[in-house]
């Protein structure tokens, strides 16, 4: 069966490029027949314009697939963007809270968890999805959980293409998830 596809694709392909081939040939019979018939000088200005017609389109033709490129690119590094914040919002919540009080709180860390990973498998490097899963099969320990955030948004740094020099880890788990319980200082400050 798979031969007999191969072989009606091949012929497809024979017939198109012989007929593309025929039309060329005739527009050009035709083309050259046309331009005999004109005068010097009118030939010599017809052809000129003809050139620089045709590589006008050809350059404008690029710059808008050339624009067309930028614009997708644009498009799909703003997803991706957009899935690092979300990946780094629920990992950082996550170190924050680790255990959830009820069930209809686990119900929704599952549902986005399930919704962040199916945006990390469209937008996300190999090594942001590395790191993702080493979080999320980790036991929770605190300093560990800290430590792996750190790492993760190290490659979510690299992939975006921000400086990050080697040390970079600590100080981001620093900024992102300071010193000591949260929980309590905030009862400290209320108090």
């Amino acid at each position: 069966m798979k031969l007999i596809q191969n072989t009606i694709a091949l012929m497809t392909a024979i017939a198109v490029l012989a007929g593309l081939g025929i039309v060329v040939a005739v527009t050009g019979r035709a083309f050259v027949t046309r331009a005999a018939a004109l005068r010097g000088d009118v030939a010599n200005v017809t052809f000129v314009v003809s050139a620089v017609v045709l590589a006008s389109a050809w350059l404008i033709a690029r710059a808008v697939a050339a624009a067309s490129r930028r614009t997708r690119a644009t498009v799909l590094r703003e997803e991706q963007a957009a899935t690092y914040q979300l990946l780094v919002d629920y990992w950082v919540n996550r170190v924050e809270r680790p255990a959830p009080h009820s069930a209809a709180q686990t119900a929704e860390l599952e549902g986005k968890l399930q919704t962040l990973e199916r945006l990390l498998a469209m937008y996300g490097s190999a090594a942001v999805i590395a790191a993702h899963t080493r979080l999320r099969e980790r036991e929770w320990h605190d300093s560990d959980a800290r430590a792996a955030v750190g790492d993760l948004l190290v490659a979510v740094r690299k992939d975006l293409g921000t400086e990050t020099p080697h040390n970079m880890a600590a100080a981001i788990e620093r900024l992102l998830l300071p010193a000591g319980d949260r929980g309590s200082r905030l009862h400290a400050v209320q108090a």
